[in-house]
């Protein structure tokens, strides 16, 4: 049971860790995407000394924790962190990338949830896989 997902922002070639949501599902990579968006809206013009500023990834996935749990005594469950999106379950929902250097803001999917959801189907349609 549950909705697992992982996101990760990216600029270039730079892509930061990546962050997993047991229960987030879909609206867990909509709600990065907006705070992706209300983020540069914010830096914009500034004159990039802090590396927030400069949408740096690993900076923006931190201020992106930050804001998810700003009024969260202790965060018990539920998030978790990774080097990449194999360190953890994203099974339901997938991994997406937030693009930084979009306008707007761009999320891709992984290419292998949908070979994985592909293979699902073949699988119940009894295609032999083999």
């Amino acid at each position: 049971m549950g909705a697992r997902t992982s996101i990760q922002f990216q600029k270039g070639d730079e892509k930061s860790v990546v962050l997993f949501s047991h229960w987030g599902g879909d609206e867990f990579g909509e709600e990065a995407e907006e705070y992706a968006e209300k983020l540069k809206r914010e830096v914009a013009g500034n004159n990039g000394v802090e590396p927030l500023d400069r949408l740096e990834p690993d900076t923006v996935m931190i201020d992106f924790v930050r804001s998810i749990t700003c009024k969260m005594d202790r965060v018990k469950s539920d998030l978790y962190l990774s080097a990449d999106e194999s360190g953890g379950d994203n099974s339901d929902y997938g991994h997406k990338i937030i693009d930084l250097d979009s306008e707007p803001v761009e999320t891709t999917e992984e290419a292998y949830r949908r070979g994985y959801n592909e293979a699902v189907n073949d699988a119940k349609n009894g295609v032999d896989l083999k």
